[in-house]
């Protein structure tokens, strides 16, 4: 059994933990806990009798299905690769529990395999934790997220849009640290205070950190040929927080969870559009306005 806590989830995973993957060893935990947020576990197909579904509604596509009733109490993967890990995904009480079953011949697999394993698993664990924080109330923005005095400051485009060109400048020229490359999760604490988390799921950028902070700004970046930010209206800000939101919005719930977050954090954080070439003088910019001094 491996015991995690990201972004203050707490998830026992009952597996081998050779099949660990490496950035999850940041965030681990005692296995003795009492209480978990979420339970899951790895099976074998030859152990589990895959339960008959009702209700399911569903979309596919050439490598998957996906699977939900309307209320997301059960929620189903199907991968139809040949060599697909794993084989499918039977998620139950919104995600909070879930088996992950792989084919038998990877009962005692050789090291080529359980590399695919560690891999394979560690990005569908992604997928089940961001529905599972998602019905939980909390945010997934794709993002480049950095710290400056203990605050976080998140850039947000789509991929190759810049952001981790533009946060690794702040890290470059103002000593801010990453928070994560890819992602973060944003969650309200029970005083209404914004968090950004960092994830050991990071894309290909290799930057995380199990930290959070309080979030002091948000920028949403569109490449031009000058250098330009500006505060932007709830309107605008909205849409973009929605349509950045990695949760994907399967259930009527998830997208009125996303709809209420997204008014919150509209409340407690100031949104930017930075429409700016890849050079110092944006970052330096940005910093000004974002974090208040002058550059």
């Amino acid at each position: 059994m491996v015991g995690l806590k990201i972004a203050d989830i707490r998830i026992r995973i009952d597996m081998p933990r050779e099949f660990l993957y490496d950035n999850f060893f940041d965030f681990l935990i005692e296995d003795n806990e009492e209480t978990w947020d979420f339970v899951w576990k790895v099976e074998y197909k030859s152990n589990y009798q895959i339960p008959s579904f009702t209700d399911i509604t569903g979309s596919a596509s050439e490598l998957r299905k996906l699977s939900a009733s309307k209320d997301g109490e059960h929620i189903v993967y199907e991968f139809y690769e040949e060599n697909a890990i794993p084989d499918m995904i039977i998620a139950t009480d919104k995600c909070k529990k879930a088996v992950f079953l792989l084919d038998d011949r990877y009962i005692n697999p050789n090291e080529e395999d359980l590399e695919r394993i560690k891999i394979c698993l560690f990005n569908t664990f992604r997928e089940v934790f961001f529905l599972g924080i998602g019905f939980l109330g909390m945010y997934t923005l794709h993002s480049a997220s950095v710290l400056v005095d203990g605050r976080a400051y998140l850039f947000s485009t789509f991929s190759g849009g810049g952001k981790s060109t533009h946060s690794n400048m702040w890290i470059d020229l103002f000593d801010a640290k990453a928070l994560d490359g890819d992602v973060a999760v944003l969650s309200m604490d029970t005083e209404g205070k914004l968090y950004a988390f960092g994830l050991p799921w990071c894309g290909t950028s290799d930057l995380y950190m199990n930290e959070c902070a309080l979030v002091d700004g948000i920028a949403f970046i569109e490449q031009e040929k000058y250098n330009e930010i500006e505060e932007i209206n709830n309107d605008e800000a909205a849409l973009d927080l929605f349509f950045n939101c990695f949760t994907p919005m399967i259930t009527e719930q998830l997208v009125d969870e996303m709809i209420r977050f997204v008014e919150g954090v509209l409340d407690k954080t100031t949104v930017f559009r930075l429409k700016c070439l890849p050079d110092t003088d944006a970052a330096k910019l940005s910093y000004g306005k974002m974090v208040r001094k002058e550059q």
